[in-house]
């Protein structure tokens, strides 16, 4: 996707549900990973884990997990994927 907006779907994420992430900074990146997990604990509340990954042109693409529901999870290796997509559309 090519657009001249800034904005940073994680961070309004977060603030609708009245949570701020330290590792954002500001200005925030337009640019980045991210992966949210909604965990039930014993009392009514659930618990959220999050990981953001800042990602900067030049630089290899992280490896982030993607939850499947509360417990299993699958490593995806972005820069593999990023890699074999290019290699299967032979961009160079």
């Amino acid at each position: 996707m090519v657009t001249d907006r800034s904005f940073n779907l994680y961070a309004d994420a977060l603030d609708v549900v009245g949570i701020s992430d330290p590792t954002i900074g500001d200005p925030k990146p337009a640019i980045y990973a991210a992966t949210i997990r909604k965990r039930w604990g014993l009392g009514p509340r659930a618990t959220m884990d999050s990981w953001f990954f800042p990602l900067k042109f030049g630089t290899s693409l992280p490896s982030i997990p993607l939850w499947l529901d509360d417990t299993v999870n699958w490593i995806v290796d972005l820069e593999a994927s990023h890699e074999e997509t290019r290699r299967t559309l032979r961009i160079a």
